[in-house]
C-alpha cells in the first residue's frame, strides 16, 4: 500500500482518482488547491499534480516537495505535456495510463 498524493482542482477527477487507487490497496489524500499542498508533515511514496492548479503551479509543488523530502516520486497529470526533471508527465483524460504509470513508479506491476 502506498501513500499517495493528488492535487488538481477538478473535483469529479479528484473522485475518479481516489477511487481508483484506494481501489488498487493505495491510502489517497487530495487536495483542490496548489497553495498548501506538501506543507503538512506527511511524506507521500506518490504525488499525482495537474500543472495548472489554484494558487501556484504543479512544477513548483513537484519542486517543494522534493527539496522537503515530502514525495519519493512525482508524476504530472494535465492537459499539457510537462517536461522536465521532476517526474513523468501524462496528458488528461488518460486515467488508465496514469495508473499504468503510477503503478510503475511504485513497482506494483
Amino acid at each position: 500500500m502506498a501513500r499517495i498524493l493528488i492535487a488538481d482542482s477538478d473535483k469529479a477527477l479528484l473522485q475518479e482518482l481516489t477511487q481508483r487507487f484506494e481501489g488498487l490497496g493505495h491510502c489517497v489524500t487530495t487536495a483542490g488547491r496548489g497553495a498548501g499542498v506538501h506543507n503538512d508533515s506527511e511524506v507521500y511514496d506518490l504525488t499525482i499534480i495537474d500543472f495548472e492548479l489554484d494558487g501556484c503551479t504543479g512544477d513548483y509543488i513537484a519542486k517543494t516537495a522534493r527539496r522537503r523530502g515530502r514525495t519519493r516520486h512525482v508524476v504530472f497529470f494535465s492537459k499539457y505535456t510537462v517536461y522536465g526533471k521532476l517526474g513523468p508527465s501524462v496528458v488528461k483524460p488518460d486515467v488508465d495510463e496514469l495508473v499504468r504509470v503510477a503503478a510503475a513508479l511504485l513497482g506494483d506491476h
